[in-house]
């Protein structure tokens, strides 16, 4: 594995603390599709995301950001449903 170059790691930081400080939709809105997922599961933590924004976080392939929708305060009703195991004997 190739490692981190000291710009790309200043990068990085920078896209968490963006992530984290992001006020509302439109600023979240660049993190769903970034690289790392840890920065999607920040910007999916985010209190200031709203419903529309956690709905789309919640298409996410990993399940760490899938999860941090889950636990966000203003995930919608109907995003939780979404998310739920349909076969109900492999809920966990």
């Amino acid at each position: 594995m190739v490692k981190k170059t000291t710009e790309q790691k200043n990068a990085q930081e920078r896209r968490y603390i963006a992530a984290s400080g992001a006020a509302n939709a439109a600023e979240l809105e660049p993190f769903l599709t970034d690289p790392n997922q840890g920065i999607r599961a920040v910007a999916a933590m985010n209190p200031d995301a709203n419903a529309e924004i956690l709905d789309r976080f919640a298409n996410d392939k990993f399940w760490g950001v899938r999860m941090e929708v889950v636990r966000n305060a203003n995930v919608s009703p109907s995003t939780l449903r979404r998310l739920l195991e349909s076969d109900t004997r492999k809920r966990g």
